[in-house]
């Protein structure tokens, strides 16, 4: 029969007086130890599921709007051969960036991803860009990503899923501060961001590819 605790567990939607006692049990039942790990991999597998899939809407609609967005840079890219002097034509150009990037940034749809610290951590981080908080979802997002890689578990295996999820943990931290700098115009620092996520390994690389295609 299934333990709902382990659910509970994996979830962290236990007190942490219920944590404490059924680590306590974990710690010496081999088998509620493989029990545990399975349902990690089950919990990150929906999570990897449903992230892809949502990636894959998200590409999609991009691609669709990649034509478009082509046609429309054409016409700007003519009319500023009208600009009289090369600090205008900067001035411009930075303006057509700043407002390209805010564009975009205000369009891409921010999942709450799990994020090291737990799920209020990501709560608060997603209000704030909601809010349009932005300082503060940087500072959020720099706390989250100062903090080291930590275990309680003892055993290889549960300490190899909690690398893992540390490690999609913040890649979904750099995708979100990739956002956060596209929504305020700072392009430069946006599409450092989004170059260091396109040229990894990261779940969102695709889309970070597709975002500088068409800016």
């Amino acid at each position: 029969m299934f333990d709902e605790r382990i659910d509970k567990y994996v979830t962290g939607k236990m007190s942490e007086e219920e944590r404490l006692l059924f680590e306590r049990e974990l710690a010496g039942n081999p088998g509620l130890q493989e029990e545990v790990s399975l349902q990690r991999d089950i919990v990150r597998a929906i999570r990897m599921k449903a992230a892809k899939e949502h990636l894959q809407r998200v590409e999609h609609g991009i691609q669709a709007r990649t034509r478009r967005r082509k046609i429309f840079r054409i016409v700007i890219n003519v009319s500023s051969f009208a600009a009289a002097a090369c600090l205008a034509i900067g001035l411009f150009v930075h303006v057509e960036r700043v407002s390209d990037y805010k564009a975009v940034g205000n369009r891409i749809e921010l999942t709450a991803e799990s994020v090291r610290g737990g799920e209020k951590t990501s709560t608060a981080i997603l209000e704030a860009i909601g809010h349009n908080d932005y300082e503060v979802a940087l500072e959020l997002i720099a706390q989250e990503e100062s903090r080291e890689f930590s275990s309680q578990f003892t055993h290889p295996d549960l300490i190899e899923q909690d690398r893992l999820e540390y490690a999609f943990e913040q890649e979904s931290l750099q995708w979100y501060k990739a956002v956060v700098y596209m929504r305020m115009g700072k392009w430069i620092k946006a599409r450092r961001v989004l170059k260091r996520i396109a040229a990894s390994d990261s779940h969102y690389k695709s889309q970070a590819q597709s975002e500088l295609e068409q800016l």
